[in-house]
């Protein structure tokens, strides 16, 4: 079982709910979101950090503010204790933030607003295979920004999941449409089979695309809710 949060962050303004959130996060993190210029990524910086505390809070039966985070490969977060299965990543992209928590897996979300992908063909023609390429191109112009996004999110779930982050090539790993669905088909990556991964991709909210990869020997079940503060 996966769950996906989603919250955009401009609709947390209420003064007090605002301080109840700075409450919560650590003197470090309150530091890091001191550096943003902007006004707005300050505000988006503190609703991400205190929320992330929320929901994993639900799921471990601790105070927000008593969690400890560290991080692994590549900069990737996780709960800083050993004998914790719970599973956690995160995402945001122009007011938008989507959580992934799962138990036991290893998961990685990724969330892009969709725009126009037309003028996009030289970026995916460098950074995905030749067979994704023609994958996007068989889609009506109106519709190439919906499979180009998809493909994107799932390329960025994949290597969140596994820790690689973007320190490999996007080309090195390939997606197909089996059934209706995305399926991992081809990976040359060190000690990593497409059999170990399972994808979904969705809309949430409108005009985003979102995709969540798993490790595990099944597919799992997904439940989605939007978080209130």
């Amino acid at each position: 079982m996966v769950d996906l949060y989603y919250l955009k962050p401009s609709e947390v303004t209420y003064e007090k709910t605002l301080l109840n959130l700075t409450s919560i996060i650590s003197n470090e993190e309150k530091f890091t979101i001191s550096q943003f210029r902007r006004g707005r990524d300050r505000h988006s910086a503190l609703v991400t950090r205190a929320v992330t505390r929320l929901l994993l809070s639900k799921y471990i039966s601790a105070k927000p503010e008593d969690l400890v985070f560290s991080k692994v490969k590549n900069g990737k977060p996780i709960l800083f204790d050993s004998d914790c299965e719970v599973r956690f990543n995160l995402s945001h992209t122009s007011d938008c933030v989507v959580w992934a928590i799962t138990s036991g897996k290893d998961v990685g979300i990724d969330i892009e607003i969709v725009n126009g992908a037309n003028d996009m063909r030289e970026l995916w023609t460098n950074i995905f295979t030749p067979q994704e390429c023609a994958y996007i191109e068989s889609f009506s112009s109106g519709n190439r920004a919906c499979a180009f996004f998809d493909l994107w999110t799932l390329k960025e779930s994949f290597l969140k999941a596994t820790g690689e982050g973007l320190s490999v090539s996007l080309g090195s790993f390939e997606f197909g449409v089996k059934d209706g669905c995305y399926t991992l088909i081809n990976s040359h990556l060190k000690n990593i089979t497409t059999q170990n991964y399972f994808f979904r991709s969705l809309s949430i909210p409108p005009n985003y695309r979102v995709a969540i990869c798993v490790a595990g020997n099944k597919d799992f079940d997904l439940t989605v809710k939007k978080f209130s503060v």
